[in-house]
C-alpha cells in the first residue's frame, strides 16, 4: 500500500510490465496519513487522525528517515476540526516505546506534533513496538518549548501509568484444563471520584 516503495520494489529485480503487476497484487493506491471526522449517534462529532509512518533506515512500507523526518499535521484547530483520537504505527518518542534493549524508539517529529496541537487530542492509539506495551495518563506541562520532548513538555510527576505488558502476565488466569492463559485487557476508570480522575481542561 505504501506506492513509492511498492514501485521500488516492483522495478529492483527486473523490468515488469505494469499489466502483469496489476493482475497480481490489484490497483495501486496510495494509503498514507488522513483525517476523518464521523458524527456520533448522540450528535457529537468524533475526529480521528491516522499514520501508518515511523522513522526507519530499513527498505520496508511507510517508513521515513530519520534526518529527513515526516510532517504529521495533527493540529485542526479549535471548534469542529480539532482532533480527537490520534491513531499512527509507532509511538511518539519517549511515551512508552522501550525496546527489549531498553532503548527509546518513536518518532520525534509526532512528539513535536503531539505537543503543539490545539487542543490537544484527548487520546493517542499506537502499536509498533510490541514488547513495550502500556497506557499511560499524560499531563502535558502549561507551555510548549521550542523543541519539544517527554524530558521538557510533559510533567512526568503528574502523569499516571495505567498498565504494562507485566502487570498482564502478572494477572493471567487459569483455564479450564489448569494452563495459565495471558490476561487479554486491562480495566482502568477515570472518572471524577477515581483515585486518577481525567482532567480534560488540561
Amino acid at each position: 500500500m505504501d506506492i513509492p516503495m511498492f514501485h521500488k520494489k516492483v522495478a529492483d529485480p527486473q523490468s515488469l510490465e505494469r499489466e502483469l503487476v496489476e493482475q497480481a497484487y490489484g490497483f495501486d493506491e496510495r494509503l498514507g496519513d488522513w483525517a476523518h471526522s464521523f458524527h456520533l449517534r448522540n450528535g457529537a462529532l468524533l475526529t480521528v487522525y491516522a499514520s501508518p509512518y515511523t522513522p526507519s533506515l530499513g527498505d520496508w512500507g511507510f517508513q521515513y528517515h530519520p534526518n529527513k523526518g515526516h510532517n504529521f499535521t495533527i493540529d485542526g484547530g479549535s471548534g469542529n476540526n480539532a482532533v480527537d483520537v490520534v491513531m499512527t504505527q509507532g509511538p511518539p518518542k519517549g511515551i512508552m516505546g522501550y525496546t527489549q534493549s531498553g532503548e527509546r524508539a518513536g518518532s520525534s517529529d509526532l512528539f513535536r506534533a503531539l505537543a503543539h496541537a490545539r487542543p490537544r487530542p484527548r487520546m493517542q492509539l499506537f502499536g509498533h513496538i510490541y514488547e513495550g506495551w502500556s497506557a499511560k495518563l499524560i499531563t502535558w506541562r502549561d507551555r510548549t518549548t521550542p523543541m519539544p520532548s517527554h524530558l521538557t513538555d510533559i510533567d512526568n510527576g503528574q502523569s499516571f501509568l495505567i498498565a504494562k505488558v507485566s502487570d498482564m502476565k502478572d494477572r493471567a488466569g487459569q483455564s479450564l484444563d489448569g494452563d495459565r492463559v495471558p490476561m487479554k485487557y486491562f480495566v482502568t476508570s477515570h472518572c471524577s471520584g477515581d483515585p486518577n480522575p481525567l482532567c480534560w481542561g488540561s
